[in-house]
């Protein structure tokens, strides 16, 4: 019995050891440090650092990486697809086909890799305001009415990386210089 009792708390005790590393390094993966280790993720990480989403505005309120860039619906979404994506972009990376990846075509389909869940998670009182007769109101009460043919990005373009446009452009010119 007490055999029984001996691996019963060794097991707990390694799967609380286990939750803890496992979520020590969701966290660590998800954030600017680790996304915007590789060179490529240059031109995004200097145009998110002079948009408000990274803490610089008057609020302080910072968004890491994961917040927008992957589903805030359920659990198991929200790391399947952090796995997916993970092991896709260090397979990427390790191939060394990470240099052919043309983000500004990317940029055109947003969609893909902004969730509006991640949006709604932070911007929670929008559905609340949508009474009051503005503008602003006006155009989220018609993203909410659309049965998901709108989402936050198709308003919000670059949100989350002012001049992102800019700073592909350049990059693009430091990777392909037209004068060698």
């Amino acid at each position: 019995m007490k055999k029984i009792i001996f691996l019963v708390f060794c097991g707990f005790l390694i799967g609380l050891i286990t939750i803890f590393f496992a979520q020590k390094m969701i966290k660590i993966t998800g954030d600017l440090p680790f996304c915007g280790a590789c060179h490529v993720m240059e031109p995004m990480e200097n145009s998110y650092l002079k948009d408000v989403h990274s803490g610089i505005g008057s609020s302080g309120i910072k968004a890491a990486c994961v917040d927008c860039h992957l589903p805030h619906d359920n659990l198991i979404n929200y790391l399947t697809t952090k796995i997916h994506n993970g092991v896709k972009e260090v397979f990427i990376t390790a191939i060394n086909h990470d240099e052919n990846i043309n983000w500004l075509e990317k940029l055109e389909n947003r969609k893909k890799f902004v969730y509006d869940s991640g949006c709604l998670n932070c911007h929670s009182n929008i559905k609340d305001n949508l009474l009051a007769s503005t503008k602003q109101n006006l155009m989220h009460k018609k993203y909410f009415d659309s049965n998901q043919t709108l989402s936050c990005v198709s308003c919000h373009k670059h949100v989350g990386h002012k001049g992102i446009r800019g700073e592909l452009n350049q990059f693009d010119a430091q990777k392909y210089p037209l004068f060698k």
